[in-house]
């Protein structure tokens, strides 16, 4: 297959190295060429990328969706758009992809698994279109098919957030355990046997509990995400929720001490440094 990546940040370079290692014909274009090197796929301006059979849009916001869509050309290209976006955005993107074979596919989990083609994808877009995309959108990781594209993305949202609270109460919780010297792996295998069981105990807590942290997904785009949330959540009429309010209080906080640059495991140094203050 001609498959074209545009975007070709943590994320897009994970997929256009997955789908040039199964052995697809992969382009990409980022506005970076630092960026397009890096990937190790070849080159392409933007109006050619849409001359292939699927293309995968892996951008920063759906204002960079919308500046690509509005200079597309006339394509009969399945567009895979994997970027997070909050429905406000999506109303204007899906007004702008009127005419376009166009698929809502919000990600789950890293830039690791999307190398590995591990990814989760939660899809949004006409049943018959995703069909027809199933076998390409397997190549990415797991497709679970939402309904429409509201769906897919307000799942996302809701998702994220989910894990970012998790991690704002795991990093407490390491500081707790670190004070007890308990063996950092030991310690994340116990409580997996109990009620703290969760990915983010597996994935997260051993970099906290080891300081070896991993580059994925930052604080700065873990507040965007809670922001869309609490965004999402006022438009349907749910203008309090104060679990949610206090963790993006928290994540803003760590951001201005530059806490979080690479990945929100870091927020354990945060929760350091307010207890070394007090």
């Amino acid at each position: 297959m001609r498959i074209s990546v545009i975007g070709l940040g943590r994320m897009g370079k994970g997929i256009a190295k997955n789908l040039a290692r199964r052995g697809h014909e992969v382009r990409g274009y980022d506005v970076s060429q630092d960026a397009v090197m890096a990937s190790g796929v070849m080159p392409c301006g933007l109006a050619d990328c849409f001359k292939a059979d699927y293309v995968v849009l892996a951008l920063p916001t759906g204002k960079e969706v919308l500046d690509v869509l509005g200079r597309a050309p006339a394509t009969q290209a399945v567009i895979v758009d994997t970027t997070t976006q909050s429905l406000s955005e999506l109303k204007a993107v899906l007004e702008a992809a009127r005419g376009l074979r166009y698929l809502t596919c919000r990600v789950e989990r890293g830039p690791r698994e999307a190398e590995e083609g591990r990814l989760i994808l939660y899809v949004g877009g006409p049943r018959e279109l995703y069909e027809q995309a199933r076998g390409f959108l397997s190549e990415l990781g797991e497709p679970l098919y939402v309904g429409t594209h509201e769906q897919a993305t307000a799942l996302k949202l809701v998702s994220t957030s989910l894990l970012v609270a998790n991690v704002v109460a795991l990093a407490e919780a390491a500081e707790i355990l670190k004070r007890f010297g308990l063996d950092p792996d030991e310690a994340v295998a116990l409580l997996s046997k109990g009620g703290a069981a969760s990915a983010q105990l597996s994935a997260r807590m051993p970099a906290m509990l080891k300081g070896q942290f991993p580059v994925g997904f930052s604080v700065g785009q873990a507040d965007v995400v809670l922001g869309q949330t609490l965004e999402l959540a006022r438009e349907l009429g749910v203008d309090v929720l104060p679990l949610f309010h206090k963790v993006r209080e928290i994540l803003r906080s760590a951001r201005a001490s530059q806490v979080g640059l690479n990945d929100i495991s870091e927020l354990v140094l945060y929760v350091k440094s307010l207890n070394v203050q007090n």
